[in-house]
Protein backbone atom coordinates (compact mmCIF):
# COMPACT_ATOMS: atom_id res chain seq x y z
CA UNK A 1 0.00 0.00 0.00
CA UNK A 2 3.13 2.21 0.83
CA UNK A 3 4.24 1.82 -2.70
CA UNK A 4 0.87 3.13 -3.93
CA UNK A 5 0.22 6.19 -2.51
CA UNK A 6 4.20 7.15 -2.77
CA UNK A 7 3.30 6.54 -7.22
CA UNK A 8 -0.09 8.40 -6.34
CA UNK A 9 2.18 11.36 -5.09
CA UNK A 10 4.80 10.75 -7.89
CA UNK A 11 2.12 10.77 -11.00
CA UNK A 12 0.26 13.99 -8.88
CA UNK A 13 3.82 15.83 -9.08
CA UNK A 14 4.19 15.07 -12.82
CA UNK A 15 0.96 16.09 -13.68
CA UNK A 16 1.37 18.89 -11.91
CA UNK A 17 4.88 19.42 -13.75
CA UNK A 18 2.82 19.15 -16.87
CA UNK A 19 -0.09 21.47 -16.25
CA UNK A 20 2.88 24.40 -15.24
CA UNK A 21 4.37 23.55 -18.44
CA UNK A 22 0.78 24.01 -20.49
CA UNK A 23 0.45 27.13 -18.46
CA UNK A 24 3.56 28.39 -19.33
CA UNK A 25 3.11 27.59 -23.05
CA UNK A 26 -0.18 29.14 -22.64
CA UNK A 27 1.04 32.97 -21.17
CA UNK A 28 4.16 32.75 -24.17
CA UNK A 29 0.91 33.02 -26.58
CA UNK A 30 2.19 29.01 -28.13
CA UNK A 31 -0.87 27.37 -26.56
CA UNK A 32 -4.40 27.66 -25.07
CA UNK A 33 -5.31 27.19 -21.62
CA UNK A 34 -8.97 26.09 -20.87
CA UNK A 35 -10.82 25.68 -17.68
CA UNK A 36 -11.31 22.45 -18.56
CA UNK A 37 -7.41 22.25 -17.69
CA UNK A 38 -8.06 23.45 -13.89
CA UNK A 39 -10.78 21.51 -13.34
CA UNK A 40 -8.63 18.05 -14.41
CA UNK A 41 -6.06 19.07 -12.53
CA UNK A 42 -8.41 19.60 -9.28
CA UNK A 43 -8.80 16.01 -8.95
CA UNK A 44 -5.00 15.01 -8.10
CA UNK A 45 -4.68 17.40 -6.14
CA UNK A 46 -7.64 16.48 -3.95
CA UNK A 47 -6.48 12.86 -4.24
CA UNK A 48 -3.10 14.13 -2.28
CA UNK A 49 -4.99 16.40 0.79
CA UNK A 50 -5.07 12.81 2.83
CA UNK A 51 -1.42 12.61 2.53
CA UNK A 52 -0.33 15.92 3.03
CA UNK A 53 -1.98 15.62 6.59
CA UNK A 54 -0.41 12.17 7.16
CA UNK A 55 2.85 14.05 6.16
CA UNK A 56 4.60 14.31 9.03
CA UNK A 57 4.35 10.11 9.40
CA UNK A 58 5.33 9.44 5.63
CA UNK A 59 8.55 11.71 6.14
CA UNK A 60 9.29 9.66 9.17
CA UNK A 61 8.74 6.46 7.46
CA UNK A 62 10.90 6.93 4.14
CA UNK A 63 13.25 9.46 2.63
CA UNK A 64 11.30 9.40 -0.77
CA UNK A 65 8.09 10.56 0.76
CA UNK A 66 9.94 13.76 2.09
CA UNK A 67 11.40 14.58 -1.17
CA UNK A 68 7.80 13.96 -2.83
CA UNK A 69 6.16 16.32 -0.57
CA UNK A 70 8.80 19.03 -0.89
CA UNK A 71 8.63 18.81 -4.98
CA UNK A 72 4.23 18.55 -4.10
CA UNK A 73 5.20 22.09 -1.81
CA UNK A 74 7.08 23.50 -4.71
CA UNK A 75 4.83 22.54 -7.65
CA UNK A 76 1.44 24.03 -5.28
CA UNK A 77 3.73 27.61 -4.98
CA UNK A 78 4.42 27.50 -9.11
CA UNK A 79 0.93 26.37 -9.80
CA UNK A 80 -0.74 29.63 -7.49
CA UNK A 81 2.05 31.84 -9.09
CA UNK A 82 0.81 30.46 -12.43
CA UNK A 83 -2.93 31.51 -12.08
CA UNK A 84 -1.59 34.63 -10.78
CA UNK A 85 -0.35 35.34 -14.19
CA UNK A 86 -3.21 33.71 -15.42
CA UNK A 87 -5.56 35.54 -13.66
CA UNK A 88 -4.21 38.76 -15.18
CA UNK A 89 -3.51 38.16 -18.52
CA UNK A 90 -7.20 37.05 -18.37
CA UNK A 91 -8.59 40.49 -16.91
CA UNK A 92 -6.34 42.28 -19.48
CA UNK A 93 -7.82 40.58 -22.07
CA UNK A 94 -11.38 41.10 -20.62
CA UNK A 95 -10.55 44.97 -20.63
CA UNK A 96 -9.14 44.65 -24.28
CA UNK A 97 -12.84 43.09 -25.15
CA UNK A 98 -14.89 46.19 -23.16
CA UNK A 99 -12.99 48.41 -24.66
CA UNK A 100 -13.44 47.17 -28.30
CA UNK A 101 -17.24 46.93 -27.61
CA UNK A 102 -17.18 50.23 -26.16
CA UNK A 103 -15.63 51.69 -29.88
CA UNK A 104 -17.91 48.93 -31.84
CA UNK A 105 -20.95 50.65 -29.79
CA UNK A 106 -20.00 53.90 -30.75
CA UNK A 107 -19.54 53.25 -34.82
CA UNK A 108 -22.84 51.56 -34.37
CA UNK A 109 -23.93 54.99 -33.20
CA UNK A 110 -22.17 57.12 -35.55
CA UNK A 111 -23.55 55.20 -38.43
CA UNK A 112 -27.13 54.65 -37.55
CA UNK A 113 -26.71 58.83 -37.18
CA UNK A 114 -24.99 59.31 -40.58
CA UNK A 115 -28.28 56.80 -42.11
CA UNK A 116 -30.12 59.86 -40.62
CA UNK A 117 -28.65 62.33 -43.02
CA UNK A 118 -29.18 60.61 -45.70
Amino acid sequence: MEDATLLRARQTNAQLQLFLRGVGEALAGRANFTAEEVRAIAEPVRQMAPLVGQAEHLCAQSPAWREELDLYARNLAQMHQALDRVRCVLLARRAQIEARRGHLETVRRWAGAWQQTQ
